[in-house]
């Protein structure tokens, strides 16, 4: 799933463009078309995986990037050309009753150029996020990749420091903010149309074409929607279960056991665990691959992966979120040898079925009467800066952060939900939505939760039908089959059994979890029971990490005094600093570097005096 770039000025030629597109994918970069009109130039990557993502049809560019949920046959493609074209020449059309565009489904960019302009759609939740540039008063640049947006739009995206503190701090920037100025993320299912009239002078406008609905408050029966989300994952499942050689990447828990379960008989499926070593996680992935009747594969990660993928997954995601929350890329290559042409993931299932973010409400449990209460708790979306940074930053930069998630939350606050934290983290935008972000430039990955109509259920559903997994796990027992009576790698439970039994189960796990923790604390180091690093022992002693270090530590000081009020590379060199703020600074050192090499790439390209009028397009090979 690659990516594009557009530029609305004549300063760069399409074939810039791609070359630059296709730094993040050096050793490897993908194929490409470019193209250069009167009003500037286009480029897009081709997919690496079978899909004939660039169309080319008398005078204009047919592309798209992503994972359709949707079949992108001729007739639908042509369908929704017609409807775009339509909301160009200025049709009285309501987007959101538009058969062609309410099919889109999944995690997408469709767009259609030609001499007049480019117009594309983005998908719901702009989960593949695009981004634009802006001078002071127009558009300048959009594209796919937010790094490579900001390099063609320089000098105007500098690093903006509130913005530099809110990731360091938090691990991500309030939509539609981004890391740079004047370097904005756009809005999910919305058609951008920028147009040009022969004199060159830009027009842009967009229209929404779906809207989030609802949460159902009353007149809602439990029992439907039960059985509402057992088709709707289903369905979801089987939509991306289409064609070629599949894997599933199976963890110890509920969403990948279900995604497993769900994949046609009659297809080839493997089904693929990422570890370290054999521990408690890949024993139950296997057993539940044995129950699926699926071959079961273990992918065991170099001891240093997450040092070895650094810098790789920032040239993919930059600052947009923590690296390691993308750890499919230590094995991508392998994946990638393996032959799958679709890797299933049930990432996200969490969120948006199970209120995963919903922070100001708690479970409390009775045990004896097997009832639980749902409490609502006090929530900060705002001030929560920790004592670290807030020994780091000035009090000045910290207060601006704050007023920029004010603005925020202000601007998104909604009394009408159920839980004010999991709609301020998930509307506009799903802000904390990483690994997607990384592993779809690097392998077909397709997740699962992303699906249209699995996010519109988890915007309308109740929140207490959520919280405790309650109707997920109504709906998923009749879809796991014979894996329902293994239990969970985390809590121990077993989904088919009673609630006595869970609890039951849920209270023998946290003993063992309490004797764990007692010996380490004495000196006998537990194994890791799941399939991530322990980040915070690796952070002090990995000899990789710490050359990493050393490299990348000097790019922060041009940093001290404007972002940090302590010498910024002294502070990677600490090693007893909590481990996702240690990532985060090493992270932000290494995308310094990064971000000012595709800078330099397009900058020093000289101006080209390109033929424009007609578009002129052309096939770059490796």
């Amino acid at each position: 799933m690659p990516d594009f770039l557009a530029t609305f000025t004549t300063r760069y030629s399409g074939g810039d463009l791609l070359s630059l597109l296709k730094e993040p994918y050096m050793p490897k970069p993908h194929d490409g078309f470019s193209f250069d009109y009167t009003w500037g130039s286009l480029a897009v990557l081709e997919d690496h995986y079978g899909q004939n993502n660039i169309r080319l049809e008398n005078d204009m560019v047919i592309f798209w990037l992503g994972d359709f949920a949707c079949d992108m046959t001729d007739k639908f493609v042509n369908d929704l050309v017609d409807s775009l074209q339509d909301y160009r020449l200025g049709a009285r059309v309501d987007p959101t009753r538009d058969a062609a565009l309410a099919k889109l489904n999944g995690a997408f960019v469709f767009g259609i150029a030609d001499n007049d302009g480019l117009c594309m759609v983005t998908d719901p939740r702009s989960f593949l996020s695009t981004y634009a540039a802006f001078n002071d008063h127009d558009c300048v640049c959009v594209g796919s990749h937010l790094d490579l947006v900001a390099a063609v739009a320089q000098p105007q995206t500098e690093v903006n420091m509130t913005y530099a503190a809110e990731f360091l701090n938090f691990g991500t920037v309030c939509f539609p903010n981004t890391i740079y100025d004047h370097v904005k993320r756009l809005e999910g299912a919305t058609i951008f149309n920028f147009a040009f009239d022969r004199q060159g002078t830009m027009s842009a406008d967009q229209a929404v074409y779906w809207n989030v609905p609802d949460e159902l408050e009353s007149g809602y029966n439990e029992d439907d929607l039960v059985e509402e989300l057992r088709e709707i994952l289903a369905k979801a499942v089987y939509n991306r279960s289409r064609g070629g050689r599949i894997a599933v990447t199976l963890s110890g828990g509920l969403d990948s056991r279900l995604i497993l379960a769900q994949v046609p008989r009659s297809l080839e499926c493997d089904s693929i665990t990422c570890c370290d070593f054999i521990n408690r996680e890949t024993r139950i992935a296997s057993q539940i691959a044995q129950a699926c009747s699926r071959p079961w594969q273990p992918y065991f990660r170099s001891e240093d992966y997450v040092a070895e993928s650094l810098v790789q997954t920032v040239k993919y995601i930059g600052c947009e979120g923590l690296f390691v929350y993308a750890h499919m890329i230590g094995v991508a290559d392998r994946l990638k040898n393996a032959g799958y042409s679709s890797i299933l993931s049930g990432t996200q299932m969490d969120t948006y079925l199970k209120a995963y973010y919903a922070q100001d409400i708690v479970c409390k449990r009775d045990f004896w009467s097997l009832r639980s209460q749902l409490v609502k708790v006090p929530f900060d979306f705002i001030y929560g800066m920790t004592s670290f940074w807030k020994s780091v930053f000035s009090s000045r930069l910290i207060e601006d952060v704050y007023d920029s998630r004010k603005q925020y939350y202000n601007m998104n606050v909604d009394p009408s939900r159920g839980s004010l934290a999991e709609w301020l983290f998930l509307n506009p935008v799903d802000m904390m939505l990483v690994s997607f972000k990384a592993e779809r430039r690097a392998m077909p990955s397709r997740f699962v939760a992303l699906d249209k109509n699995i996010v519109e259920f988890c915007f309308k559903c109740p929140i207490h039908l959520k919280v405790d997994r309650r109707v997920f796990l109504q709906a998923a027992l009749p879809l796991f089959g014979s894996a329902g009576f293994i239990s969970t790698a985390d809590k121990g439970i077993v989904p088919a059994s009673g609630q006595l039994a869970k609890l039951t189960c849920r209270a023998v796990r946290k003993i063992i979890d309490s004797t764990t923790g007692a010996l380490a604390s004495i000196g006998i180091e537990p194994t890791v029971q799941h399939s991530w690093h322990d980040y915070q022992r690796y952070w002090c002693e990995s000899p990789m990490l710490r050359g990493i270090v050393r490299r990348y530590a000097p790019n922060l000081e041009q940093f001290n005094g404007p972002l940090f009020n302590v010498p910024g590379p002294d502070l990677l060199d600490r090693t007893d600093i909590e481990w996702h703020h240690a990532f985060r600074l090493l992270q932000f050192a290494v995308w310094l570097d990064v971000a000012s090499r595709y800078r330099a790439d397009i900058r020093n390209r000289p101006a080209r005096a390109v033929k424009r009028g007609a578009h002129n397009q052309t096939l770059i090979s490796r």
